[in-house]
């Protein structure tokens, strides 16, 4: 018998038993389109541009987000990827510097969404703050 999807689910609802779900990501840095590594994202699927709430700072070639409600926009994109792209980007990412996190993100047209990213979780006080808030300005 074949299963049939739910007429009012969303596209990504709508998939099949035997697919993995898809997990929504931000991304702020070096995944960003036109960065050095947005090559890691190819498997994903770009979704919108989107900002968090939080203050971004230069760690060394790369940033790092650390999240606060009462900072300033940080401009990224929201993407969706399958659990073995995530794992990768959790390998990428390390468990040193960062942890992945679940927060809300906003899209350009207002949308609110949850999606996790990578939070950076060391101290930064040898660290200049982005005041953009945007890794590729």
């Amino acid at each position: 018998m074949e299963s049939q999807a739910n007429p009012n689910s969303s596209p990504r609802e709508a998939q099949s038993s035997v697919e993995a779900p898809e997990i929504a990501v931000f991304v702020y840095g070096t995944l960003r389109k036109g960065a050095s590594n947005h090559w890691r994202m190819s498997s994903a699927s770009w979704f919108a541009n989107a900002t968090v709430l939080g203050k971004l700072f230069r760690i060394d070639w790369y940033p790092g987000l650390i999240l606060d409600p009462q900072a300033k926009s940080i401009h990224g994109e929201i993407y969706f990827c399958d659990p073995t792209l995530l794992q990768e980007l959790d390998a990428f990412e390390g468990t040193i510097e960062y942890r992945r996190v679940t927060t809300i993100a906003t899209s350009e047209n207002g949308e609110t969404f949850p999606v996790q990213l990578w939070e950076y979780q060391l101290p930064t006080d040898h660290c200049n703050e982005l005041i953009s808030g945007d890794w590729l300005k």
